[in-house]
């Protein structure tokens, strides 16, 4: 029995130009995320192919992770999400795909009204630069200067929307990386493996943070991690602060504006210190911190007099 049904669709005049295919990767129980996606497939045609993964689960068909001679039944969401990613990676090798476009069915496309041109960018950075994985949804911008093209230097690599190169990653997910820990999560562990990582200074792909999910309860989960790490993430992501947080994690508009923000972070620095030189607020600052001085020197003279 396959733990896996594969439905293909085939599209011309098609987004992502110079990428071999889209994975989809899916639940097969979430019939109400497969019409979701399928309809944002066929409105902005990914790729000239589009394969759509769908999972049965590790609780309706038997897995085991891939550990050689020590491997054991796949018990938990964390293993069975990394299993279904070696599946499409085994899967695009198998086909020759080189550069595939991998979603998670919880994805959503920003549109842009210039959408394109963003996606021309990206396509002509991966075909020059060939980096290893390219991320289209990263959830800890950080400014690296004006380039477009991002270096992702954070531990988590968001496997919601990416781009893989098969041949990289088909090394490492047929490796035995996952059997050292319980909760092999693909994107802080699996994914992370790459030395050329780089996303997008906008997201061109949303997610939702939904908190109902089996593998919500699992993202803090880690074998690695100190016990009480663990306890003190849990009550975080059950915190009013977390619930804030993932509620503006939710709204795509607050994540185009953060990047943004970011992105142009030193501009909007420059900007701001010339406004400031523009309104005088320097001579302000500097007579004050000169005022200061002079004030020190004044009483530094008055205890010296009455010492002697």
């Amino acid at each position: 029995m396959t733990c896996y049904d594969i439905e293909t669709h085939h599209f011309k005049d098609v987004l992502f130009k110079s990428l071999d295919a889209t994975f989809v990767i899916s639940l097969e129980s979430y019939s109400d995320r497969h019409e979701k996606i399928k309809k944002m497939m066929f409105k902005h045609k990914f790729t000239k192919v589009v394969h759509i993964l769908k999972n049965k689960g590790y609780k309706n068909c038997n897995k085991v992770n891939n550990c050689g001679d020590s491997s054991k039944p796949i018990t938990n969401s964390v293993q069975d999400i990394t299993h279904a990613h070696r599946e499409v990676i085994n899967t695009a090798k198998k086909m020759g795909y080189k550069n595939i476009l991998i979603l998670e069915d919880d994805a959503v496309i920003i549109e842009y009204y210039n959408l394109k041109s963003h996606v021309d960018n990206i396509t002509k950075y991966i075909t020059t630069k060939k980096p290893q994985l390219y991320l289209l949804f990263y959830m800890f911008p950080q400014p690296h200067g004006i380039s477009y093209h991002k270096p992702a230097t954070g531990q988590i690599s968001p496997s919601v929307a990416m781009i893989v190169d098969v041949d990289h990653y088909n090394n490492i997910f047929n490796s035995s990386w996952e059997c050292s820990f319980k909760y092999p999560h693909v994107d802080a562990l699996g994914y992370s493996m790459a030395p050329k990582k780089y996303y997008y200074y906008l997201p061109i792909f949303h997610t939702t943070v939904d908190n109902t999910t089996e593998n919500f309860n699992f993202w803090c989960e880690n074998g690695e991690i100190n016990k009480d790490v663990v306890k003190s993430c849990k009550q975080f992501n059950n915190s009013n602060i977390a619930k804030i947080g993932f509620s503006l994690n939710n709204n795509v508009y607050f994540s185009i504006i953060l990047n943004y923000v970011i992105h142009y972070f030193l501009l909007f620095l420059l900007i701001f210190l010339f406004i400031l030189y523009r309104c005088g607020a320097f001579n302000v600052i500097i007579n004050k911190f000169c005022k200061c001085k002079k004030q020190k020197k004044g009483i530094r003279k008055m205890l010296k007099h009455l010492k002697k």
